[in-house]
C-alpha cells in the first residue's frame, strides 16, 4: 500500500508505527501521542502541497500557554525547524508497512533528544526541556520547562519562570526596543498570573486544572497525573533550599579541589 492509496486520516493507525511505538495512542484520527502529566510526545503526519508525507516528531506541554489552539511544532525534530535535507519528507509512493515504520523509528531514535521507545520519566523529560531551552531560538521551551516544573512541584519553578520571562522579552518586540504586539501583551499578563500563582498554596492544583482543560480543548487524551507528584509545595522555601544546596555544593567542590591541589603539591 502506498501513501496515495488512502486518506491521510487514520495514517497513524495504518502506518505500522503503533506496532513499533508501544504506549502511543491515536490522536486527531491520524497522529500518535503519549503523555506523562501535561508533557506530550507526538508523531504528527501531514501532506505537503506536493503530496509528500511530512513526519514531525513533536514535544509539547499542555497548559503552558493555554491560548494555543493546536499542538504547535515549536519544539520538534529537527530542532532548527524545517529539515533542509528533507530527511523527514517521504514520497507519495513510499510503502506503508511495519518495515517502513521500523526504519522511521530508527531515524527518530537517532535524531530525537528524547527516546520514542524508552518509557517516559521525569528525568528524561527535564533533560529534553533543558536541551530545548539551550538550542531553540524561541521562548516557548523556557515557558514549557517552567510550567512543567510547576506541575511537578519543582523547587526550581520560580527561577525557571523568571528565566522564561527573560527569554520571552529577549525574543519579543519589547526586547528589541519596540512596542509590544497584542499577543506579547497577553503573554506578559500570562507570566504575571503564573508568578502570582507561585505564592499560592493551590499552585499545583491550579496548574493541573489548567493543563487538563487545555488538553481537552486540544483533543488530547485525559491527563493522568503520576501519583508520586506532590499536590502542594512550599515553593518559596523550596527555592531557598535549592540555592542553599547549590551554595553548599560549590563550597564542597571548592574544598575537594583544594584537597586535590594539596595532594598534587605533595
Amino acid at each position: 500500500m502506498a501513501i496515495t492509496e488512502f486518506d491521510l486520516s487514520g495514517y497513524g493507525k495504518q502506518s505500522g508505527c503503533p506496532l513499533v511505538l508501544p504506549g502511543f495512542r491515536l490522536y486527531a484520527e491520524r497522529d500518535l501521542v503519549r503523555m506523562r502529566g501535561p508533557f506530550v510526545q507526538a508523531l504528527l503526519f501531514a501532506h505537503t502541497r506536493s503530496e509528500w508525507l511530512d513526519v514531525v516528531p513533536v514535544f509539547y506541554v499542555a497548559g503552558a500557554n493555554p491560548a494555543d489552539a493546536a499542538l504547535f511544532q515549536t519544539m520538534s525534530v529537527p530542532l532548527a525547524g524545517a529539515s533542509e535535507k528533507r530527511r523527514w519528507l517521504f514520497p507519495a509512493d513510499a510503502p506503508v508497512e511495519e518495515d517502513a515504520a521500523q526504519r522511521l523509528v530508527v531515524q527518530i531514535e537517532r535524531d530525537s533528544p528524547l527516546s520514542f521507545l524508552a518509557p517516559l520519566d521525569d528525568g528524561a523529560i527535564a533533560g529534553l526541556l533543558d536541551h530545548l531551552v539551550t538550542q531553540s531560538q524561541h521562548w516557548l521551551p523556557a515557558l514549557s520547562k517552567a510550567f512543567f516544573g510547576m506541575c511537578t512541584g519543582s523547587a526550581a519553578s520560580a527561577v525557571d519562570l523568571a528565566s522564561a520571562r527573560d527569554a520571552f522579552i529577549r525574543f519579543s518586540n519589547v526586547g528589541r526596543g519596540g512596542t509590544p504586539r497584542g499577543f506579547e501583551r497577553d503573554m506578559m499578563a500570562r507570566f504575571d498570573v503564573l508568578e502570582h500563582r507561585l505564592h499560592s498554596q493551590t499552585c499545583i492544583v491550579q496548574c493541573h486544572h489548567e493543563a487538563e482543560e487545555h488538553a481537552a480543548r486540544l483533543g488530547l487524551p485525559p491527563i493522568e497525573w503520576p501519583v508520586e507528584w506532590p499536590t502542594s509545595v512550599d515553593v518559596d522555601g523550596a527555592v531557598r533550599n535549592r540555592w542553599l544546596d547549590a551554595l553548599l555544593g560549590k563550597r564542597g567542590n571548592a574544598r575537594s579541589n583544594a584537597r586535590g591541589q594539596g595532594k598534587d603539591a605533595r
